[in-house]
């Protein structure tokens, strides 16, 4: 390992000084740092048109855990109002039962919206875990159906490895990429160079 160069000759001077910026409207700041415009759409139709053969046959897992979102956030809502029960007329008044009532209530309803709450979240699950697997599986056939030709094309003559992918992503995580500037990392053996 060599040595690092000698940089005091560029840290001795010091660049002068920027002229002062006119400060921002908060409308402005808030422009400036929510930048969700520049980097497109989050309903992409196009892309959900291509992905909706995949998702189709588990929509139905999908439908049901919209169907009970509003049922989590009622169970949620009305928490609150069991306690302010247990509080004023509970603990307010010196009504034991009224206290014990309340409190086998808010058991009740935060059991019930953690039974909702896996449901919905395991049927979201399952409809993606299940969906990525289908495409997974059709891209892998779509692969093993390429002639050798379609490998020779790549400039590395092969395709990447979920190891190489799992090694910039670990790379963007750490210390080391503290320089790196930029939104779009392109993993593609030099294809697009």
């Amino acid at each position: 390992m060599s040595a690092a160069p000698d940089n005091t000759a560029y840290r001795e001077k010091a660049p002068p000084a920027a002229p002062a910026k006119k400060a921002k409207t908060g409308a402005e700041a808030e422009r400036a740092f929510h930048e969700e415009e520049a980097l497109g759409k989050a309903y992409d139709a196009r892309l959900l048109r291509k992905l909706w053969p995949y998702l189709r046959p588990y929509a139905w897992a999908v439908v049901v855990a919209i169907l009970l979102m509003p049922a989590a956030s009622t169970l949620q809502v009305w928490q609150p109002r069991v306690m302010k029960r247990i509080v004023d007329d509970g603990i307010g008044r010196g009504d034991l039962n009224t206290v014990h009532a309340g409190a086998a209530s808010l058991a009740g309803l935060m059991l019930a919206e953690y039974v909702v709450r896996f449901a919905l979240g395991y049927l979201l699950q399952v409809a993606g875990q299940r969906t990525m697997n289908d495409l997974r599986r059709d891209v892998f056939a779509f692969l093993q159906r390429q002639r050798m030709a379609f490998f020779d094309r790549q400039p590395i003559g092969r395709l990447g490895t979920p190891q190489e992918i799992a090694e910039l992503v670990l790379h963007l995580a750490s210390d080391e990429s503290s320089y790196t500037t930029g939104a779009i990392h392109v993993i593609d053996g030099g294809w697009s160079t």
